[in-house]
């Protein structure tokens, strides 16, 4: 994947043929093994848009006989969704390292982390009230890099050339009231948590309103999720 100047992701597009060929298929073996009708194939065969085209009936029946046609599939899916998300984060003013998106995504970042990770910078970025909530969503041990990304410059490895906003974003679900509700629980010991490891953060609120410990909080959803 490719992170392009003019602010996007692409990928090398390959025809239906190509994966094909990769596993040693023909495309009559593709007919064959499918059931989809000869026509449709060769229609297909050395079409670099092919993805696009395809019905999702035919599409789920190449990817179960044609070894290649789910991962590139779905490398094109989170590129869509990935490149989306980027978008919207430009558009809340946080400008987006596009190469190093790109990179992320080819070291097998997927979209269900990314995503999840940008929406997260855009809320705390906007000081929304569901910032911290947005946050919770990027607990897990495969979102783990990337939501430190969102609080690092690029040239740290970070996806935004200035995460600024971010860092204050996240400060103030830090410092702000305590609320209850356990995502938000969650997304304050995240947020305080991320601002420690990747900023140098110094404060530490150890309990909620109600007195609950942030760490508890995190022994809880560990043992719930199995995150880190």
């Amino acid at each position: 994947m490719e992170g392009k100047g003019d602010g996007a992701l692409s990928i090398r597009q390959r025809t239906l043929g190509e994966i094909a060929a990769a596993a040693d298929l023909t495309a009559a073996d593709v007919v064959a093994l499918s059931g989809i009708s000869r026509s449709t194939i060769w229609r297909l065969w050395s079409d670099a848009g092919w993805l696009g085209k395809i019905s999702g009936a035919n599409a789920n029946l190449l990817a179960a006989v044609v070894p290649g046609v789910r991962p590139y599939a779905a490398r094109a899916a989170d590129s869509v969704a990935v490149q989306r998300s980027a978008e919207v984060c430009e558009q809340a003013g946080l400008e987006v390292d596009w190469v190093r998106v790109g990179e992320m995504v080819d070291n097998g970042a997927a979209a269900r982390d990314l995503v999840p990770a940008m929406t997260a910078a855009v809320a705390m970025a906007g000081g929304t009230r569901d910032a911290a909530q947005a946050l919770a969503r990027c607990w897990g041990k495969s979102a783990d890099g990337v939501c430190d990304a969102i609080f690092r410059p690029a040239d740290d490895g970070g996806v935004f050339v200035d995460p600024t906003a971010v860092l204050q974003g996240a400060e103030r679900i830090v410092d702000g009231p305590a609320n209850d509700e356990p995502r938000a629980v969650i997304g304050r010991g995240m947020a305080l948590h991320r601002l420690t490891r990747n900023c140098g953060y110094e404060h530490a609120p150890t309990e909620q309103r109600n007195g609950f410990p942030l760490s508890s909080a995190f022994k809880h959803r560990g043992a719930v999720t199995g995150g880190c």
